[in-house]
């Protein structure tokens, strides 16, 4: 009887509400990577455009595009996909049911709610149309016409009250003709005619034709996000350990400066001499010889140049020589197959991820033209952007860079008045200065210099609400990043001081030097919360202990909000780790999903739950309460070397999917006291609280 009253109420309540559509989506499928895509005919450039998304064709050639951030696809598998998928999308989005009729002039200040409209004839958009979601992000905008479309100048679609372009789609019978100035949103999908965006065009959405030329020039497009599109945040950093504390450095060749330059970070080679620099314009220490730092500084840099070597790429710009001139990159893996000049500035555009990594791989040297700049947009850090170049590297006169430049094999020349906010590297070159600046704030001192050094009772502090004294820093990040640079000589004790998060950030130590059975390291969080989300399969852990060993993790309440979290996740092996007392919630829409969502894991990769992990001993798990992961607790040993001494107990697992407890390849180990509740996701899921 109840269920019944409730379906007659829902029932009155429709009723009584005013018209509202309720259209579903056109899916684009594999056409949603292009931002100009055509099924059949030519697709051209003149002129400097900027795009982000894949350009192509399915028949015909795409011709005088210059670097494009994405991929140019002409007549593949990709293109035959995208095609199909095209052609299904405006099918669906033509044949939906109207809700209302519109004349073929729009814009004039009209503002429309959301809906499906259909306009008969030609149609011309003149000055402002102004689309108004309600406040409802997932609100549908459908333009059917059964004519041409064509933009005045300066004429501009207006996104008000949460409208996404990703929501709106424009279905045209006909030719569409985008006037310079324009500023378009949406899909605009040409079904048999071709489509032209003049000079200054700029377009958040997609210009797709089923058949017909696209023609473009001078234009600014990008894919839109939104709407469940992949958020970009780059691949995993590479690990600079010791030699993340220089800022100009050769693992074999001589360092010198002439004139005055002006260097945040430490100076040095492995091989020759350093000479030229003066220590009261150099924040930490100069080597003028090689040393002990120096020499794990060489070991540390091939160790990231050979990383970021065989990193994948994701994007090719296939035009180094015309590198720079505007170009907008977003957090990808970038590789250039030849000589770079680098000529007028870039952007960098994180997207507003400030933890989005940006790696620029190049092979064949790389020259920038006097003036040259790097610019940071939207949370873009210099920290999280990496240069590799595979020959030499020369940065001109008052050219402004950032980003830390890793040359494999190859001599580095920076020249008067340059400015680098990051770091030089050469594993193998000689590294010449002339009067310059270094300016990345966050390189620790190695040796010496402005951070703290430990002492025996010492403890350091996190505390976002304080300034930064010796001893306090305002993120966990840096604290790490100084315990990862710097390393410790006396147990060392980190407090993130109660009542000051939460801490928006993700937590990543790696080999702490001096770290031993003695030395000890405690990074309490005493209760503190951080929050980390993460749709990035390559980037999935709140805390990653990277080769970490001999220290506490405890006290932290660990937030997934995102597609992919692995709580806490030991890599690369792993000695003398304790994890207590940690609550650590991962998202329930995903955790049924096995990658997405592990409490603790210990293994070898970053994507394979399953991989195995490297040594492990002496490792206990306790007292730490974990929800929604598809494994509360995974410790995956190796069939070389079993993991040993491993210690889980009296942890609570709810809403466990598959196993609470899962572990494979060890011996002397410990397993007590855990609650398990599980999650039933489905009939024929086979659940079990542990395995071994």
């Amino acid at each position: 009887m109840n269920n019944k009253i409730l379906s007659l109420a829902i029932t009155g309540i429709l009723l009584s509400a005013p018209c509202i559509s309720f259209a579903q989506a056109p899916a684009l499928g594999t056409a949603a990577s292009f931002v100009l895509f055509t099924s059949n005919g030519a697709v051209g450039n003149t002129g400097s455009s900027h795009l982000t998304g894949n350009v192509g064709t399915n028949n015909g050639s795409s011709t005088g595009f210059g670097n494009v951030n994405g991929t140019m696809h002409n007549n593949n598998g990709a293109t035959a996909a995208a095609a199909a998928d095209l052609l299904t999308a405006y099918t669906q989005a033509d044949t939906i049911s109207a809700d209302s009729l519109l004349a073929p002039l729009l814009g004039n200040g009209t503002i429309l709610p959301a809906g499906v409209y259909e306009i008969a004839g030609n149609t011309v958009l003149n000055l402002a149309l102004t689309l108004d979601a309600g406040g409802d992000a997932n609100a549908l905008f459908i333009f059917q016409i059964s004519g041409t479309l064509s933009t005045n100048t300066l004429s501009e679609i207006i996104l008000l009250n949460g409208a996404q372009a990703c929501n709106i789609f424009w279905t045209v019978e006909g030719a569409v003709d985008m006037a310079a100035g324009t500023k378009m949103k949406g899909n605009v999908i040409a079904n048999n005619a071709a489509i032209s965006m003049a000079t200054d065009t700029e377009l958040e959405g997609r210009a797709l034709s089923t058949t017909g030329a696209i023609s473009v020039s001078g234009i600014l497009a990008y894919t839109p996000v939104g709407c469940n599109s992949p958020l970009h945040t780059g691949p995993m950093a590479p690990t600079l350990g010791a030699v993340a504390g220089y800022a100009i450095f050769s693992g074999n060749g001589g360092v010198v400066n002439s004139g005055i330059s002006v260097v945040t970070g430490e100076v040095g080679t492995n091989v020759g001499l350093t000479t030229g620099y003066d220590s009261l314009t150099v924040s930490c220490d100069i080597h003028p010889i090689p040393d002990t730092s120096t020499a794990s500084a060489s070991a540390a840099l091939i160790g990231a140049a050979t990383y970021l070597n065989g990193l994948a790429a994701d994007i090719e710009l296939l035009y180094p020589a015309q590198f720079g001139n505007s170009l907008v990159l977003t957090p990808h893996t970038y590789i250039m197959n030849g000589a770079v000049s680098f000529t007028d500035s870039l952007y960098l555009n994180a997207e507003g991820d400030s933890n989005a990594i940006f790696v620029i791989k190049t092979y064949g040297a790389f020259a920038t033209s006097t003036f040259a700049v790097v610019a940071l947009i939207n949370g873009a850090k210099a920290e999280n952007v990496y240069w590799y170049v595979s020959g030499a590297l020369t940065i001109n006169d008052y050219a402004k860079m950032a980003g830390t430049f890793i040359v494999d094999n190859g001599a580095i020349i920076v020249s008067t008045g340059a400015e680098i906010n990051g770091r030089v590297l050469t594993t193998d070159g000689a590294v010449s200065t002339f009067a310059i600046s270094t300016t990345m704030s966050s390189i620790p001192c190695n040796s010496s210099g402005t951070p703290p050094v430990v002492t025996p009772g010492d403890t350091l502090t996190v505390d976002q609400t304080s300034p930064v004294t010796p001893t306090n820093f305002t993120s966990i990040e840096d604290a790490v990043d100084y315990l990862n640079n710097t390393g410790v000589t006396e147990p060392t004790v980190v407090n993130v001081v109660p009542g000051t998060g939460p801490y928006n950030e993700q937590i990543v130590l790696g080999q702490i030097p001096g770290a031993s059975p003695t030395n000890t390291v405690v990074l309490n969080g005493n209760g503190n919360t951080v929050n980390f989300c993460s749709t990035s399969p390559s980037n999935r852990d709140i805390i990653r202990l990277d080769g970490t060993d001999y220290i506490t993790v405890e006290n932290f309440v660990l937030n997934a909000t995102c597609t992919y979290a692995w709580g806490v996740h030991l890599l690369n092996g792993n000695e003398g780790v304790t994890i207590s007392n940690n609550t650590i919630n991962l998202s329930a829409a995903y955790s049924v999903f096995a990658g997405n969502m592990q409490g603790i894991i210990a293994g070898n990769s970053p994507t394979d739950p399953a991989a195995m992990a490297g040594v492990l001993s002496e490792i206990t798990i306790s007292e730490n309460t974990i929800t929604n992961g598809y494994h509360g607790i995974r410790i995956n040993g190796n069939t070389t070397t079993e993991a040993e001494n491993v210690i889980i107990s009296d942890n609570i697992l709810n809403g466990t999917t598959m196993f609470g407890v899962l572990l494979s390849y060890a011996e002397n180990t410990t397993v007590n006291g855990n609650t398990v509740s599980m999650k039933n996701v489905a009939p024929t899921q086979d659940l079990q609280s542990m395995g071994i």
